[in-house]
């Protein structure tokens, strides 16, 4: 059996650390491996494929108030050229 039949290598950008849209900076090994320059974003790799997958932040309705418009993970994966998937609270703690 080849050991690295499915194994994969999660990263997390950085996190907002409050609602000021400016004060995030990413991580500058998540911005080189995946692009990303937005927070809260998860990244895996396919360590044999060498394939990356995104796993975006779910947000409130509310946040286009503030933030702007809220991306879709179609947007996210026409910018980035990756499979995105949105994930949801209980999914992000199994990913911490």
């Amino acid at each position: 059996m080849d050991v690295l039949q499915s194994q994969h290598a999660f990263w997390y950008g950085q996190k907002r650390k409050s609602s000021v849209l400016l004060d995030c900076r990413q991580e500058s090994y998540f911005h080189y491996l995946f692009g990303v320059t937005e927070d809260s974003f998860y990244g895996a790799i396919d360590l044999r494929s060498g394939e990356a997958y995104l796993f975006m932040p779910r947000m409130p309705e509310s946040f286009a108030v503030w933030f702007g418009e809220i991306p879709t993970p179609a947007s996210v994966k026409a910018t980035y050229a990756v499979q995105v998937h949105s994930t949801s609270p209980a999914c992000r703690l199994c990913l911490q």
